[in-house]
């Protein structure tokens, strides 16, 4: 009997496997029109926060801070470091943690236990402006990048 319920069990599974793959193939493909509005409609192909963070990693100051940085944090146990988009304007197109006025980025190392921060950054949209921030004093630093990353960029243009 025990056999009988687990063949009905798996005919059914399969079955119901096939029939969803079946249904998918059937479905008209949409037509050329439809493409066409989709492809209007779509954003920027590079999200914003990830064209920030190219200016991040294009300054020297990113340059000296993570020179050596991975044979540093892989001596001590850990993996590599990290950039991570915790702030913006669009934070679900960019996966950032929470919404801001600006891009906040930190630089952080990253450990099996934890995750470091070792520097914080911001890029201001409107001033285009990009900055280091001092947390001790509470200062943004401004910092030089390579401002042709600005260039035909449909995500810095007022």
């Amino acid at each position: 009997m025990k056999s009988f319920n687990r063949s009905v069990i798996l005919f059914l599974l399969l079955w119901l496997s096939f029939s969803a793959c079946q249904s998918d193939r059937s479905k008209p493909a949409p037509s050329q029109k439809q493409d066409t509005a989709r492809v209007n409609e779509m954003p920027p192909s590079r999200p914003c926060g990830d064209r920030v963070t190219d200016l991040l990693t294009s300054t020297d100051r990113f340059k000296q801070l993570t020179k050596g940085l991975n044979e540093a944090i892989q001596k001590n146990g850990g993996s590599s470091y990290g950039i991570m988009l915790e702030g913006s304007p669009d934070p679900i197109r960019d996966q950032a943690n929470e919404r801001s006025s600006t891009y906040d980025l930190s630089l952080h190392e990253s450990y099996p236990d934890r995750i470091t921060v070792i520097a914080r950054f911001s890029f201001d949209p409107v001033k285009k402006q990009l900055f280091e921030r001092d947390v001790i004093e509470d200062t943004l630093i401004p910092i030089s990048f390579d401002s042709k990353l600005l260039l035909n960029s449909p995500c810095f243009k007022n």
